[in-house]
């Protein structure tokens, strides 16, 4: 008796959208402290700011937030600030392209002000029903945008066609998670 009534006031408190948002700030506040990284909290946007390094020489900027409208916590961070507009065509093959085999995630262009950008997302649903998949998003997001950011410098950089450096991309993880074929 005392379990189902347990289970009928956590139904109830899940299903007030002011708790759903509070508990997943508190979450994901506490996995980027729990993970001693180096961000930034704007309590009064319910925003984290976190700062990693995409490589030696690249420190890119991270973006978490909570939308209550939608009820989902967002993360995003600029892949290419500006690129030049000769390469607009490659840019969303190279997109279309990645934004097939991402999850959870989506490339988005903006041919007005030259900018790419990656945004992960996750329901706050998901997130009361497994609390790890906030560090998971938080984590995923990241990989996603170093090997996302590599492409397009490949493409901008090196003039690479956007099939040539998907084939790359895919022998690259096909080599660092191999299958077993037993």
């Amino acid at each position: 008796m005392l379990n189902n009534l347990g289970k009928v006031i956590r139904l109830m408190k899940y299903s007030n959208n002011e708790y759903r948002m509070l508990y997943v700030w508190k979450e994901l506040k506490r996995s980027f402290t729990k993970q001693k990284l180096d961000h930034g909290v704007y309590e009064d946007r319910n925003e984290i700011e976190a700062r990693f390094n995409m490589n030696e020489n690249d420190i890119k900027s991270f973006w978490y937030w909570l939308s209550k409208q939608e009820n989902e916590l967002y993360a995003t961070t600029d892949i290419l600030d500006i690129y030049p507009e000769e390469s607009t065509i490659d840019i969303f093959i190279l997109a279309s392209h990645l934004n097939s085999v991402i999850k959870r995630s989506k490339i988005i262009v903006d041919p007005e002000k030259s900018k790419v950008i990656l945004l992960s997302k996750i329901s706050f649903f998901d997130c009361l029903y497994d609390s790890q998949l906030i560090p998971y998003l938080v984590c995923s997001h990241f990989e996603y945008a170093k090997d996302i950011d590599w492409a397009f410098k490949k493409l901008i950089l090196e003039k690479e066609e956007p099939v040539f450096i998907i084939d790359e991309l895919i022998k690259s993880k096909e080599k660092s998670n191999p299958v077993n074929k037993n």
